[in-house]
C-alpha cells in the first residue's frame, strides 16, 4: 500500500513537472515566435503551424508518460496483492504448524499422564482388593474402611494434581517474565521422570552453583526442554541400549546455557543441517514440527538452540540471555 501511494505521488509530481516544462517551452516558443513575426522574418501562418505542431508533440509526450505511469501503478498494485497473498499464505502455514505442534504436544502429554498414573492406579487396584478380602474374611471394620478410603482419596488427589500440572505446563505465557532456568528444567524432568523410569533410562541433572535468572516464557522454555528429553528417550528406546541422559547448566557472561546430552549414538551428519526444517523427520511416525517449534520458541526469547554430535550421542544446547536484575 505504501508503494502504491508513493508511485501515485510520484506520478502527480512528474505530471506537474512535465506540464510546467511544456508551459515554459510553449511560452518561450510564443515569445520567440512573436518577436520573429514582428521583425518580419516569418509569417503568422507559419508561426501558427509550428505552435500547433508543438502542442501535438507535447500532447503525445504527456499521453505516453501518463500511460507509462499508469502501467507502473498497475504493476505496483499487482505486486502489492501478491505480497499480501504470500504473507497470508505464510501466516496460514504458521498457524497450521502451531496447531499440529499443539496436537503433538497433547499426544505427548497424554502419554506422560499415563506413565504418571500407572503407579497410583496399581495402588488403587491393590487397595480395593484388600477391602474385598477384608470383607470376605469378616475382618472389615469401620476403622479399617476409613483408613483405606483415606489412602484411596490421597491417590486420587495425586492423580488430579498430575492433570493440573500438565494443564498448567502447556498453558502459554502471554508476557515475558524473569524465571530461573533450573525451575524450567526441573519442571520438564518431573513430568517425564516416570516415563524415563519405566524405560530404565537414567537422568542426571547437574545444577549450577549460582542462580541463573533469564527473561522469557517459562512454560514455553520447559516445553523445549521436554521435547529435547523426549527425543533422547525415543532414540535410546530405538537403539535398545542402557540409556543415560545428563543435563547441566552453565553461566557464561550474560547468557545461560542448558546442555542436554544423551548416549543414543548421534545424528547422521547429512541430516543435521535439516533438523530444524518444518515437517522434516527421520522417525517413522514423526511430525517434523517439534524441533521447528523449539527453534521458534527460542528465537522468540532472543535465545538460540544448537544440536551437535558428541562422543557417543547428541547434545542439545539451549542458550538464553540473562535477565537484567538491576532494573
Amino acid at each position: 500500500m505504501n508503494l502504491i501511494l508513493f508511485l501515485q505521488k510520484s506520478s502527480a509530481v512528474r505530471l506537474w513537472l512535465l506540464s510546467t516544462c511544456i508551459s515554459v517551452l510553449m511560452t518561450e516558443l510564443i515569445v520567440c515566435g512573436m518577436e520573429t513575426l514582428l521583425h518580419g522574418e516569418i509569417t503568422f501562418d507559419f508561426l501558427l503551424t509550428g505552435f500547433v505542431a508543438s502542442l501535438f508533440v507535447a500532447s503525445i509526450i504527456a499521453a505516453g508518460l501518463t500511460y507509462f505511469l499508469d502501467q507502473q501503478r498497475l504493476a505496483a498494485e499487482a505486486l502489492n496483492r501478491r505480497v499480501t497473498e504470500e504473507v497470508a499464505k505464510n501466516r496460514e502455514k504458521d498457524l497450521l504448524l502451531i496447531q499440529q505442534s499443539r496436537l503433538a504436544a497433547m499426544g505427548e502429554m497424554i502419554g506422560n499422564i499415563a506413565h504418571q498414573w500407572r503407579q497410583p492406579i496399581n495402588a488403587l487396584t491393590l487397595l480395593l482388593a484388600n477391602i474385598k478380602d477384608a470383607y470376605d474374611y469378616k475382618e472389615l471394620t469401620g476403622e479399617y474402611l476409613d483408613k483405606e478410603v483415606e489412602i484411596g482419596q490421597g491417590l486420587i488427589q495425586k492423580m488430579s494434581h498430575t492433570i493440573d500440572d500438565f494443564r498448567n505446563f502447556f498453558k502459554p505465557n502471554k508476557e515475558k517474565q524473569d524465571f530461573n532456568v533450573c525451575d524450567g528444567v526441573e519442571e520438564a524432568i518431573r513430568l517425564i521422570a516416570e516415563s524415563f523410569k519405566s524405560q530404565h533410562i537414567d537422568i542426571a541433572f547437574e545444577k549450577p552453583g549460582e542462580s541463573c535468572t533469564v527473561a522469557g516464557y517459562p512454560n514455553e522454555f520447559a516445553q523445549v526442554v521436554l521435547n529435547a528429553l523426549s527425543n533422547a528417550r525415543e532414540v535410546i528406546i530405538e537403539k535398545n541400549i542402557p540409556g543415560k541422559v545428563s543435563i547441566r547448566i552453565e553461566k557464561v557472561r550474560d547468557t545461560s546455557t542448558v546442555a542436554i546430552r544423551d548416549n543414543g549414538g548421534g545424528i547422521a551428519e547429512k541430516v543435521l543441517p535439516k533438523i530444524f526444517d518444518p515437517y522434516f523427520t527421520t522417525k517413522e511416525n514423526g511430525t517434523g514440527i517439534g524441533l521447528y517449534m523449539s527453534k521458534m520458541i527460542m528465537n522468540n526469547m532472543s535465545g538460540d538452540i544448537v544440536i551437535r554430535n558428541v562422543e557417543g550421542g547428541t547434545e542439545v544446547l539451549l542458550t538464553l540471555p540473562l535477565a537484567d536484575l538491576t532494573v
